[in-house]
């Protein structure tokens, strides 16, 4: 059997076609360094082959153990988890009476096609284009300002765009980040490293600034979010030398996140009050709010009226008409007026599994780049649920948030699950490093 005929053989049995030509040049290699060894006894160059190919094993049996390795894979826990979150939201969005969840429930179907697009598409081909995927995003956030369109509803279409764009792009100026292109910075440390974060955080500051022109709790989230692939990216360093950069990058993470807050404050000339509302939520007795202290005592009445299941009774008209109508800001207190204890803590229990699940799967992803994409877009959905959750149970808190696949209008769904779709497309090739091309076990 000559070389070519034996990998032939184990590529058929290998049914992920990408990964084909890398392993057959993987083997070939192998093959080559045996047949030189058996050169080097004196044997002749076509018994020298042969040898070399029995040597390596039945190629039917190789095949089928690298396609076991390398077979793409199904991420059926998170997916199951996302479609209970989707039921909630139809139940959220049936709570008014009108044909939204219909809509919505269209919206989700029409979705499955460029979720399959982006679900088969190699993820790995964004790392490159990091740059140009960074300009789109901020174009889209500065096309209503440059346009004159500051309608309520095409900035809320852009920052939503927007977002996931941004984390993917700075996930790229993490991994794209070498030798050559690092600054030194004494402050930081006394010699250069091979990732230079300060470069990636000064290049993505504009981001925190144009989309604070939008929403001051994305602009948090996003900050966030950033820091946590950081940190991740840190982590997967493996040296003690960066627990120190850590939390250098933690304290100016805080002292930015401080000042972009202090900033917007002093923009919308609500200093005092902000101040005024942080000693209401760990005092809400003090809030001299009107609107605050009303919405706190709705949110009583429906805990003291809420049944286990079903609709509360002797809840006020005008209470209900609230959270009814702002049951995308508070869909758990939408959900315990209509639908009762059991459906409310069962949503936070799939909430909170879905949190969980989506870190699990950082542990199990080979390659850095798609680990440090699950980091990024995993931790903007936990930072909207747990800032949502937060505000469901205290007023006070004046920023607006949403729970994904939950609470959500027809845009912030579609955009949702196209950013889930990324995770399932890293997920999908969790066995499969495209960089070493070696076998995962």
């Amino acid at each position: 059997m000559q070389t070519k005929e034996f990998l032939d053989k184990v590529c058929e049995q290998i049914k992920y076609k990408p990964i084909r030509n890398e392993i057959s040049k993987e083997l070939e290699d192998h093959i080559q360094e045996i047949k030189e060894e058996y050169l080097q006894e004196g044997i002749q160059e076509n018994e020298a082959e042969e040898k070399a190919i029995i040597q390596m094993g039945v190629a039917e049996e190789i095949g089928k153990k690298l396609n076991r390795i390398h077979k793409p894979r199904m991420n059926w826990q998170l997916l199951i988890l996302v479609l209970i979150l989707l039921v909630f939201g139809v139940l959220v969005s049936y709570i008014d009476g009108t044909d939204n969840w219909k809509i919505n429930l269209i919206y989700t179907i029409l979705s499955t096609i460029p979720f399959l697009l982006i679900y088969f598409f190699d993820y790995k081909k964004l790392q490159k284009h990091s740059k140009i995927i960074y300009c789109i995003a901020t174009i889209i956030l500065l096309m209503p300002i440059i346009s004159g369109d500051k309608t309520m509803n095409t900035r809320l279409v852009t920052r939503i765009i927007a977002m996931p764009l941004y984390i993917i792009s700075f996930v790229g100026f993490i991994e794209n980040i070498n030798k050559e292109s690092t600054i030194k910075i004494e402050y930081f440390d006394r010699h250069n490293i091979n990732i230079n974060i300060v470069k990636a955080m000064l290049l993505s500051i504009i981001s925190l600034i144009v989309l604070l022109q939008y929403s001051r709790s994305l602009t948090i989230i996003l900050i966030l979010t950033y820091y946590a692939i950081i940190t991740a990216k840190l982590i997967q360093m493996k040296k003690k030398k960066y627990i120190k950069k850590s939390l250098k990058i933690t304290g100016i993470s805080i002292i930015i996140l401080t000042l972009i807050w202090l900033g917007s404050l002093v923009k919308y000339n609500e200093f005092e009050e902000t101040i005024h509302r942080i000693g209401t939520i760990f005092n809400p007795e003090i809030n001299t709010d009107t609107d605050i202290v009303w919405q706190r005592t709705a949110q009583r009445e429906i805990i003291k009226s809420a049944k286990l299941f079903g609709k509360a009774n002797n809840v006020d008209i005008s209470t209900a008409m609230l959270f009814n109508t702002e049951k995308g800001i508070f869909p758990l207190n939408a959900l315990l007026l209509n639908y009762g204890w059991i459906i409310s803590i069962l949503m936070i229990i799939m909430v909170i599994a879905f949190n969980i699940k989506m870190i699990i799967d950082v542990t199990k992803i080979k390659d850095t780049y798609g680990k440090l994409i699950i980091v990024g877009i995993a931790c903007s959905f936990i930072f909207r649920n747990v800032l949502c959750i937060l505000i469901n149970l205290n007023p006070a808190i004046n920023l607006n948030s949403d729970i994904p696949f939950i609470s959500y209008g027809k845009i912030n769904l579609v955009i949702d699950i196209l950013s889930l779709a990324v995770i399932f497309s890293v997920y999908r090739r969790k066995n499969i490093n495209l960089n070493t091309n070696k076998e995962i076990a």
